[in-house]
């Protein structure tokens, strides 16, 4: 196996370590265009001060966020030179998060790194006596499988983007028998060829798994080495493990046993371990040691590629007594290439047969030798240096990815000219490594995930293990369908990076590092979670009041089907909160406990506050230093005007927490609390009180022994220390109060997975763990906390997936809170959604109370009814009674809603009005919900003043998500184009209409089942085609598609019809304002005519928001009031157009 956990992930990079001395192994040489603080990374990490580091790598962050943020927004538009930007800030980005996890376990309170301390995963060790849990035993909630979204692939079959696994080996006695070891200390077994795993050694590892050896024999004897020191055995197939080899910052890469003599074992690592009888070890070389391999047939001749740190190459060296010595093989060696680590590979087809990879800083390199390593041949080059590469079949195209850190080769058992080799993709050759086809990774036709970590072949099956899963293949990989299949059921070692559930739904979600997002609904089938995509953010959040309604930072706002064979929708959300990969250096929403679309954040320096969930936010708070991160959020439920706020400072480095009690309109900073410095203080997160909004507790991540955790019952003015000696030497990862106890709080730390509990009656913490297993860091140390009330658990996120236990004490008081979508409803038959935002203890029943009464309501005793408050104005107030176990709770909330502020808006007027204006830069208009018509009969009409170039295809009305891709739009030429299905024929279809510049236009595109008809100013082109049924299941954006496709202009008059208009109806009703009774097929029309807020859906109640600068001007658009009438004139005379008193008189 090969895992350097401490190396580059670049072709320009060091290593990472955790050696007080840099780690040269596998380094690649530095280049001209390397960041200066990446420079930095060459010095003594001891020497280094990581806060420091911190502020001259924060540009290079907030470039890349920037360019993300670009590449995103210009989506299929994306040029290549922003792409191969973005790519280059992209792999250092990368590096040093990394870097900055790798040694975060040794971080000081002032920036600085000790190496000489015991602390975290590393030195885990299974409790004592004395530390015995109480309460239940948690178990495992996922994900047990990830599969595709029914967007990405209809027949969803599993998707291989579930955990990072770093080696794999498969039992020579039995291909059934596997084990594989992940980047997050999991072991798991399989005694059924990957149908199934479980893991083994739970409560012994807990840090990177780097090589597994399978007894030639006896399956149940397994060694595996473990960052960054140790190599341990099994002997009862994974039940007990023993240590059996210890050497400081051993980083071992592989692992063989010999043959025919299994007492003797070779170690790759930081030198040539060999193991014999009695476990007796030998340093057998005293070099780096990559990749190690005996000969098949003739174990006496074995082989390893080392690292000479003298000439900076990878070099090949050759045993011919079992690897009790070793001398060097050069002929036809490489020369003169700088060394990048490298991977061998041999197979029984010819065993004289020896491929061998390298990267180099010219890229990576193929060698082939055919008499057993004696001579050796160039047999492949790729100058190729970056991180995915041209992805082109013929010579050799692969990069050198992230280097050393994604490297694995492979050939076939049964044919020796078949081999498999990949870095961030996969190639396989069939002629002996001269030409490749690509295989899957960023490119290719096997669904395998980016980033190849390990390939073993046995006989006929061929795996390949990436940072997402493991993959099977019957055939070497040749057909992606009948003989392809993905092993990840059960597979653990999902590492979280960000973690969210449910509160009335069991909804559970998050952002995973090297595997995206997941989500998962109680509908759903147990432990089967949906691959919602995205990159490697420290994300995901779930709606209090909608379950569906989840948010990503890296996609955006995503809609959760019913049932996970449905596809998932989207919305659109402008900001997002401070996201860190780092304990308690992250962020969240935290929502208005009122109402379902108010939320809170912290974005840089500022604190938002949204309204329309997520499409527009206003500042109410600005920190003074401009690199202070406002970071965790609690709004009290018991007076939702009083706030609080962490904040993280850089230069000075310190720790603040600050508070509203008038709902932001003013702040005030609360007293530290101890003696702890500032240093200490910068790493924090609070939790809060359901009933009182004084009582606050502040958790340290860096506090020392003594000072870990604070309570204050005035609102922050003083403190009361909570910590006792039963927190010395854990760090906190997260804290959280169970609403409804009496102070109970959970004190959450990864280090040897402990959860902790306490209230007001207790004078201790008490441990609660039972059945964690001890490794929960993962390679970031991440442990979230969030309770499910209504189902009586507790939640964690983890490195190591997500668990849960029962409330360690039920919540004995029942906290009432009534919540409403919509806080002012502007027009009067706008339906608002109710929905208890309670905490409860167990199965509830309600009732719901609306004053004055309203003009509907679904049903006053469910939990979630819809109500009508018609178009009495004024102030509602809402009560809702819960009874549970705890009995029957009661709560008034005065003035809930406030009922057409503005006035009844729902009527359509028959004056022009206003009009839309868009910049052409961010400015859209967008409704809250979807049309979901799911038809083929669809008209959509809009009056249009261009201004000025367009970008290509900008979108005028047009819907883009979830399944649907429809709408009309412009192209740079100022073309008008239409898009159905997102049917390449449609978009390419030349209608012919050049929409004129600063003219009112009208437009129109009308869809039957057989064709779809554009109009322009009442004249049409036809495009005839079958144009299947769309879903709609999407809002319908108007004046934008998606990344830069802005529309830059006037917009009115915006019409959604479920029927496909004629050429008469277009064109007697495009000079007329409309009027909604007399069209029962109209379903979405928009005037703007509204002075401020949200343009009205005059039909409906999917009013739209005005997103970015979109502003309102009056229109002066050729429509209004009226009639029309039409005539067919066929003889002189005066004719009448009834109803509209005009006479026209014809020759």
């Amino acid at each position: 196996m090969k895992k350097i956990y401490a190396l580059i992930l670049f072709a320009c990079l060091l290593t990472f370590g955790y050696a007080q001395q840099p780690n040269r192994a596998n380094r690649l040489p530095l280049s001209a265009d390397m960041p200066e603080w990446a420079r930095k990374l060459y010095n003594n990490d001891a020497a280094l001060n990581v806060f420091e580091l911190d502020r001259a790598f924060a540009p290079w962050q907030l470039k890349f966020d920037s360019l993300k943020a670009e590449v995103a927004k210009a989506g299929d538009g994306a040029s290549e030179a922003l792409k191969e930007t973005f790519g280059y800030y992209k792999k250092y980005q990368k590096y040093y998060v990394r870097w900055r996890a790798r040694v975060y376990p040794y971080l000081m309170s002032d920036g600085t790194l000790d190496f000489s301390i015991k602390t975290d995963k590393d030195f885990v060790q299974p409790l004592n006596q004395e530390e015995k849990s109480s309460g239940s035993a948690w178990s495992y909630l996922g994900p047990v499988i990830t599969r595709f979204r029914q967007n990405d692939n209809a027949a969803q079959p599993l998707a291989p983007w579930q955990a990072n696994v770093y080696c794999l080996d498969v039992a020579p006695s039995n291909p059934d028998v596997l084990y594989y070891g992940t980047e997050t200390g999991v072991v798991g077994k399989t005694t059924d060829k990957g149908l199934t795993w479980s893991p083994v050694g739970d409560q012994y590892f807990t840090n990177n798994i780097g090589a597994i050896a399978i007894h030639p024999t006896n399956p149940d004897t397994v060694y595996v080495s473990e960052y960054p020191n140790k190599i341990s055995r099994t002997t009862d197939g994974g039940a007990t493990w023993t240590e059996v080899r210890n050497i400081a910052n051993f980083q071992c890469e592989d692992i063989k046993i010999k043959p025919n003599e299994p007492d003797v074992v070779l170690a790759a690592g930081t030198s040539l371990q060999r193991r014999s009888a009695g476990n007796v070890w030998t340093n057998v070389l005293n070099k780096r040691a990559y990749d190690v391999a005996f000969k098949p047939g003739d174990p006496s001749i074995a082989y390893v590629l080392v690292e000479n740190t003298v000439l900076d190459l990878c070099e090949f060296w050759k045993s011919t007594d079992g690897g009790q010595t070793w001398s060097i093989r050069s002929t036809g060696w490489i020369t003169g290439l700088t060394d990048g680590g490298g991977r061998l590979t041999v197979t029984p087809a010819d065993n004289n047969r020896i491929y061998a990879v390298l990267l180099t800083g010219m890229g990576p390199r193929v060698m082939r030798s055919d008499d057993a390593g004696e001579t050796w041949t160039i047999i492949a080059a790729s100058n190729e240096t970056g991180l995915i590469g041209p992805c082109t079949t013929g010579p050799l195209s692969m990069t050198n990815g992230q280097g050393f850190f994604d490297l694995s080769i492979a050939a076939s058992h049964t044919n020796a000219d078949h081999i498999i080799l990949g870095t961030t993709t996969s190639f396989k050759s069939v002629d002996g490594g001269v030409n490749y086809s690509l295989l899957g990774g960023y490119c290719g036709a096997f669904s395998i995930h980016p980033d190849i970590q390990e390939m073993v072949v046995r006989g006929s099956d061929a795996w390949i293990v990436t940072d997402g899963g493991i993959n099977l293949s019957t055939d070497f990989f040749t057909l992606p369908s009948a003989n392809y299949f993905v092993r990840i059921n059960n597979m653990r070692g999902s590492e979280h990076w960000g973690f969210d559930a449910g509160w009335n739904e069991d909804v559970l979600v998050g952002g995973r590092y090297h595997n995206g997002n997941v989500a998962w609904r109680e509908s759903y089938p147990a432990g089967d979670y949906l691959r919602i995509g995205g990159g490697e953010a420290p994300t995901g959040y779930v709606n209090p009041g909608n379950p569906s309604l989840t948010y990503f930072s890296d996609l955006g706002g995503r809609i959760l089907p019913a049932t996970n064979n449905l596809p998932v929708g989207s919305f659109n959300v402008t900001k997002w909160p401070n996201e860190g990969f780092f304990p308690m250096e992250g962020a969240e929403q935290k929502w208005d406990p009122r109402y379902m679309y108010t939320y809170y954040l912290g974005n840089g320096n500022q604190f938002w506050k949204t309204t329309d969930n997520g499409l527009t936010f206003s500042a109410l708070f600005t920190h003074s230093n401009a690199n202070a991160k406002i970071r965790y959020i609690e709004v009290s439920r018991a007076n939702p005007n009083v706030i609080y706020f962490t904040v993280q400072t850089t230069g000075p480095n310190d720790g603040e927490l600050w508070k509203t009690t008038d709902g932001g309109a003013n702040w005030v900073q609360c007293a530290n609390p101890g003696t702890l410095t500032a240093s200490q203080r910068r790493i924090s997160k609070i939790s809060m009180s359901g009933s009182d909004p004084n009582t606050i507790w502040w958790g340290f991540r860096s506090g020392p022994n003594g000072q870990k955790i604070f309570k204050s019952t005035d609102g922050g003015a003083t403190w009361t220390n909570w910590t006792t000696a039963t927190l010395n030497n854990v760090d906190a990862t997260d804290i959280l109060h169970q609403l409804g106890t009496n102070g109970g709080v959970y004190f959450v730390s990864g280090s040897g997975g402990k959860v902790y509990y306490r209230d007001n009656t207790a004078s201790d913490w008490v441990l609660y763990n039972t059945g964690l297993p001890l490794g929960l860091y993962g390679d970031f140390g991440g442990v979230f906390a969030k309770p499910f009330y209504k189902g009586g658990k507790l939640r964690i996120g983890t490195g190591n997936g997500i668990w849960e236990a029962d409330l360690y004490t039920p919540s004995t008081t029942t906290l009432v809170q009534p919540m409403v979508d919509n806080a002012t409803p502007s027009c009067g038959r706008d339906t608002l959604q109710l929905e208890s935002y309670s905490v409860v203890n167990g199965s509830a029943t309600y009732h719901w109370e609306i004053s004055p009464a309203p003009l509907w309501i679904s049903d006053p005793d469910i939990r979630n009814p819809r109500v009508v408050l018609g178009t009495t104005p004024g102030f509602y107030t809402a009560t809702l009674t819960v009874t549970d176990a705890n009995g029957t709770t009661t709560r008034t909330v005065a003035d809930l809603i406030n009922n057409l502020p503005l006035g009844n808006l729902c009527a359509a007027d028959t004056i022009p009005g206003n009009a839309l204006i868009l910049d052409g830069s961010g400015d859209y208009a967008v409704p809250g919900t979807n049309l979901n018509l799911n038809s083929n009969t669809v008209s959509m009409t809009a009056w249009i003043k261009r201004n000025g170039a367009q970008v290509d295809f900008a979108g005028i009305v047009y819907a883009r998500g979830g399944t649907t891709s429809s709408g009309l739009s412009i192209t740079s030429g100022n073309q008008l184009r239409y898009t159905w299905n997102d049917a390449a024929g449609s978009y390419g279809f030349n209608t012919g209409f050049t929409v004129p510049d600063n003219v009112w236009t009208h437009i129109a595109l009308v869809i039957t089942p057989s064709d779809a008809k554009v109009y322009m100013n009442g004249l049409a082109v036809t495009r005839t085609a079958a144009h299947p049924a769309e879903a709609f299941d999407t809002p319908v954006k108007i004046g934008y598609d998606q990344g830069s496709r802005y529309f830059k202009g006037e917009i009115d008059e915006v019409a959604v019809w479920n029927k496909s208009l004629t050429q008469n109806e277009i064109r007697e009703l495009m000079h007329l304002t409309l009027s909604p009774q007399n069209q029962p097929n109209l379903v979405s029309y928009y005037q703007f005519n509204e002075p401020s807020g949200a343009a009205n859906d005059k039909v409906a109640s999917r009013h739209a928001t005005l997103v970015g600068d979109a502003t309102r001007s009056i229109s002066t658009g050729p429509f209004g009031g009226g009639s029309s009438s039409r005539q067919t004139v066929t003889a002189g005379g005066a004719i009448t157009f009834s109803g509209t008193d005009v006479i026209l008189g014809f020759p």
